[in-house]
């Protein structure tokens, strides 16, 4: 049992060592902007386990290098941001079998549904913003209240009331 023992640990620290292995590469597909469902199917687990080791790599990462990372998720998510203002602020016209469908007065009608799939997009980019910067996070309220109680006084049978 002696000589097992040995080679259970180093069986154990190898499996520990390969793990971390995975996890920080892991931790490197995501950086490189790709989907849990990528990184599942280049390891052959499912999304669902790419994004729980990603989240256990994640907790194991010190504070600092998870500023890090948030500072690149937010370069990024501004870099989606200025590329959809970019493509809003183009022309955009209907093409419909290769050709520009134009109004009856010959003007190319605007493609709006380009504008508002653009406006998804940044909604999108936004609410990821606020997750990442925990501004979606519970806010704590306190309430107090002040109380004041009235005696009243009906006083005696004359019909004489008192307010104190």
């Amino acid at each position: 049992m002696s000589q097992q023992d040995p080679l259970r640990r180093a069986e154990l620290a190898a499996k520990r060592q390969a793990e971390q292995e995975r996890r920080a590469e892991i931790m490197r597909l995501k950086r490189e902007g790709k989907t849990f469902e990528q990184i599942g199917a280049h390891y052959g687990i499912t999304r669902q386990t790419a994004h729980k080791l990603y989240l256990k790599a994640l907790r194991s990462i010190p504070a600092m290098e998870i500023e890090e990372y948030r500072s690149e998720q937010l370069e990024r998510l501004d870099d989606q941001l200025r590329r959809c203002y970019e493509l809003l602020d183009r022309k955009h016209v209907v093409v419909s079998n290769g050709r520009v469908v134009r109004d009856e007065f010959d003007v190319p009608l605007d493609d709006d549904d380009i504008v508002l799939r653009t406006l998804e997009q940044i909604r999108r980019i936004e609410a990821d913003r606020r997750l990442l910067l925990g501004l979606n996070a519970a806010v704590k309220a306190e309430v107090s209240q002040t109380v004041t109680t009235y005696q009243i006084d009906l006083g005696d049978s004359t019909g004489k009331d008192a307010l104190t």
